[in-house]
C-alpha cells in the first residue's frame, strides 16, 4: 500500500490479487496444530477413554476431609461431544457434565468359587530363610 507492504488485515477487498487465502488457512492450521501438540505435551494431556455406553461415577463436592470424591451411584453415558458428557441415572434422570467431573467406574466382580480359591500359603507352610538355620529361638518368658 503506502510503503510497498502487502495489507493482510481483515478487509479482503484491500488484499492484492497475489495473496492466496487457502495458503494462509493451511499455514494457520499448521501453526495451531504445532501449538496444540506442544501445549498437550507440556501439560501431560491424554485422550479420554470414556465412550457412549460406559458406566461412570460423577464427582461431588467434598464437605469434609473424609467425604468421597465421587458419588456411589453409577451412571450410563448416553452422549458425548468434545468435553461435554450427558449421563443418565438408573431412575432416568439426565445430567450434563464436563469430562473432568466424570470418572470411569471400576468393574464389579461377581463372587465365583474360582475367584475365591486363590493359592495363598498358610502361615504354617512359610519357612524361615536358610541363613537362620543355625540360630535358635529361646523363650525366656512364657
Amino acid at each position: 500500500m503506502m510503503v510497498g507492504w502487502r495489507y493482510r488485515g481483515t478487509f479482503p477487498c484491500l488484499w492484492s490479487g497475489d495473496l492466496d487465502c487457502n495458503e494462509l488457512e493451511e499455514k494457520d492450521a499448521e501453526v495451531k496444530l504445532a501449538s496444540k501438540t506442544y501445549t498437550d505435551s507440556v501439560r501431560g494431556a491424554k485422550p479420554s477413554n470414556i465412550q457412549v455406553g460406559d458406566i461412570v461415577l460423577l464427582a461431588q463436592s467434598k464437605k469434609s476431609k473424609v467425604d468421597p470424591t465421587c458419588s456411589a451411584e453409577r451412571y450410563t453415558v448416553i452422549a458425548r461431544e468434545g468435553t461435554n458428557v450427558v449421563v443418565m441415572s438408573k431412575a432416568g434422570i439426565q445430567y450434563a457434565r464436563n469430562m473432568r467431573e466424570v470418572k470411569k467406574a471400576p468393574e464389579t466382580y461377581k463372587s465365583n468359587d474360582s475367584c475365591l480359591s486363590r493359592n495363598l500359603r498358610q502361615r504354617n507352610v512359610i519357612k524361615r530363610p536358610k541363613r537362620f538355620d543355625d540360630q535358635f529361638v529361646y523363650r525366656v518368658f512364657w
